[in-house]
């Protein structure tokens, strides 16, 4: 017996079938989801059936509840994982998204929202938390690993909401103030000339805090230094794409190499990209030009 399904004549949209599969995902009864909507029972009866019909002011209350941005509520691309996990209070929870081939470090993200929240407020920061799915508490230890995904989620999300390159560049410059206190910051601290605390950082350094990429100095002298930087090939295994990270990356890592004389009380360097993986270079190579410390020089952005 072939069993006849009607025809549907209304259409079905994402934001209906993902409103419905919340309500069910999270096993909360009509009078619960009313709850998180902060609507009235005369008001949640006239969109009970047509979800399409949930006021926007009712949306937004959603996302605040369920810890969801607004973007990715209307697009239908949520972890559902993680707002079980926030919706019952599981304070370290990360999405799924972010936990293969987890090579970078909590501080990274830390690290520019704090910045974030120097320049723009902290709505900017708590609703880039929202995109990711992801909580303040998820932020305390800074040495947790994460993936490159989740550093370039946060950045797409900031390019999108008015981050310039300029912006991206400062957030590798306030990494100075973030690590001022750790081993890096030490080590550093007791170089006494560029050309020195550059082949520490590369040389010996890096391959402690920056798993992503590998560098090498393929050119130094007393005045400057050429910095080449090549994807792990592991990283690009674990996440599944040639060219894990974007352009926003490099201009973070332009703000780091430019500002990193600072740990040792040197002026800044500056830092010009000369080929990048993502104009489908071999590799991305950065120009570092030393000043000498009887200079003060102000921190300048080159594009």
């Amino acid at each position: 017996m072939r069993v006849q399904i009607p025809p549907r004549h209304e259409v079905v949209t994402p934001l209906t079938i993902t409103l419905n599969k919340l309500r069910l995902f999270l096993s909360l009864d009509h009078r619960e989801w009313r709850g998180l909507l902060q609507l009235s029972e005369r008001e949640y009866q006239k969109c009970r059936d047509d979800l399409d019909r949930t006021p926007a002011e009712a949306v937004f209350a959603l996302c605040d509840a369920l810890h969801i941005g607004i973007e990715q509520l209307w697009a239908g691309n949520i972890d559902f994982e993680s707002v079980l996990a926030h919706f019952y209070e599981t304070p370290h929870h990360l999405p799924e998204r972010y936990r293969q081939g987890a090579f970078s470090k909590v501080r990274t993200i830390r690290n520019t929202l704090n910045f974030v929240e120097s320049v723009s407020g902290y709505d900017l920061r708590h609703h880039a938390l929202m995109a990711m799915q992801t909580k303040e508490s998820t932020l305390l230890d800074l040495d947790a690993p994460v993936n490159l995904h989740m550093v370039s989620d946060l950045f797409s999300y900031l390019r999108r909401h008015g981050f310039r390159d300029g912006h991206f560049f400062e957030v590798g410059v306030n990494s100075v103030a973030l690590n001022k206190n750790t081993l890096l910051a030490h080590e550093l601290d007791g170089t006494r000339r560029p050309k020195e605390l550059y082949q520490k950082l590369i040389e010996e350094l890096t391959p402690f805090f920056e798993r992503n990429c590998d560098y090498q100095i393929v050119k130094l002298t007393q005045a400057e230094c050429l910095i080449e930087s090549k994807i792990n090939q592991e990283v690009s295994e674990a996440l599944k794409t040639s060219k894990p990270g974007s352009m926003n990356g490099c201009l973070v890592r332009k703000g780091i190499l430019a500002s990193a004389p600072a740990f040792a009380r040197l002026p800044f360097s500056s830092v010009t990209k000369v080929s990048c993986v993502y104009d489908n270079a071999p590799a991305c190579r950065f120009h570092v030009k030393f000043h000498k410390p009887s200079k003060r020089r102000a921190v300048q952005y080159q594009a």
